[in-house]
């Protein structure tokens, strides 16, 4: 049941991103040439896994009565958080490492509480599939991925810290990275 409903949202997952792509990004923009720009490689790299389900192992009831439905949980408010960002980006979105020739700073939506909402969110998934599927090389590929995104993000920050100057430095100085500050 936990691998049908996993499965369920990575292809929700993957229609949010697909829909994203459809959205027509008009206009002027200047796209880094950094590697990080390959990211999707790991998307599709832990989704496979997600999906193929390779090491299932046996769990006690009390985890698949609170444990795998709380990763199921993660894995819908990472599509919704995702899905959030991507709206609040509205056409300054790109799969890609770019600035727009009017580009600013967004910090509104999910970018008020974290920078990287979007990557904030597919971790946050890829970490709900795991415990939701009791997989341990699942959970592994999950811990792979946190060093990864955070490359990914840094990449980004330099990137646009370089075009937008002083307005991104405070930004980054006032918004933690991918976990919301609490209290």
């Amino acid at each position: 049941m936990a691998l049908a409903a996993a499965r369920a949202l990575m292809v929700v997952a993957v229609a949010v991103v697909a829909v994203r792509e459809l959205v027509p990004n008009a206009g002027m923009r200047e796209v880094s040439t950094s590697p990080w720009s390959y990211i999707w490689l790991l998307y599709v790299a832990d989704y496979a896994l997600m999906w193929w389900h390779p090491l299932s192992l046996t769990t006690a009831g009390a985890y698949d009565v609170t444990v795998r439905p709380l990763g199921l949980a993660f894995m819908l408010a990472g599509i919704v958080l995702v899905a959030w960002a991507y709206a609040a980006l509205g056409r300054y979105w790109s799969g890609d490492i770019t600035l727009r020739t009017d580009h600013r700073v967004i910090a509104t939506g999910p970018f008020a509480f974290v920078r990287h909402p979007v990557y904030a969110g597919y971790l946050l998934g890829v970490f709900g599939g795991a415990l939701a599927l009791a997989d341990p090389v699942v959970a592994v590929a999950a811990l792979a991925s946190v060093p990864l995104m955070r490359g990914r993000a840094l990449a980004e920050e330099r990137f646009l810290e370089a075009r937008l100057g002083a307005a991104y430095r405070e930004y980054r100085r006032r918004v933690p990275m991918f976990v919301p500050r609490i209290g």
